[in-house]
């Protein structure tokens, strides 16, 4: 499991639907199916179904949508604390703006 498996299935859930989710990220409605079976596999449980054309997570799906929206948070937090650090950025900005 990588972080681009973790945002295309957030992405596909988010829009639910497989080829609006590809278009969104770039890649073919193949490849977005081919994480999905791949994360499904992985985890060992089905994390979505068909209803009525549309993708729809279910109980399970619901759970890792919660954590992978986590992990990528994380993610992109502690990114952005080293490069603050690495730069010694730090401090208070303020800002104002005129009407």
């Amino acid at each position: 499991m990588n972080t681009q498996q973790l945002l295309y299935f957030i992405t596909t859930a988010q829009t639910r639907s497989v080829r609006q989710a590809a278009r969104f990220c770039g890649v073919s409605p193949a490849t977005i199916s081919v994480v999905l079976q791949q994360l499904s596999d992985e985890l060992q449980t089905s994390l979505s179904k068909k209803s009525s054309g549309a993708f729809e997570l279910t109980a399970e799906g619901v759970l890792f949508y919660e954590a992978a929206q986590e992990i990528l948070t994380l993610i992109d937090s502690s990114r952005c604390h080293f490069y603050a650090s690495q730069f010694h950025l730090a401090g208070q900005l303020h800002l104002a703006a005129i009407a």
